[in-house]
């Protein structure tokens, strides 16, 4: 989440649907370098997501993360580092 309403893509289905955009909100990136400056300068207050890797680079630029675990895969990896997390299948409201 950021002020700027910018998007990192994470997968080829997200950059079909946002390659319809015609504003500059969305990112790829295959730097981490570029992609953890990118993230300090647009502001970025928060990030929830079921993607490990996005969401990690974010909690290791000190954003409020959260990852919403879907498998048994992201919840070992998020409980074994005590990473917060939601179930997917939990009603959070």
């Amino acid at each position: 989440i950021s002020r700027k309403g910018k998007h990192v893509i994470q997968t080829a289905p997200e950059w079909k649907m946002m390659n319809n955009c015609e504003d500059d909100s969305k990112n790829i990136f295959f730097d981490v370098d570029l992609w953890s400056t990118w993230i300090r300068e647009n502001g970025f207050t928060g990030a929830v997501g079921d993607r490990f890797h996005g969401n990690m680079i974010c909690y290791l630029n000190n954003v409020h993360t959260i990852w919403i675990t879907k498998d048994y895969r992201i919840k070992e990896m998020t409980e074994t580092l005590g990473l917060p997390t939601v179930d997917s299948r939990e009603k959070i409201i």
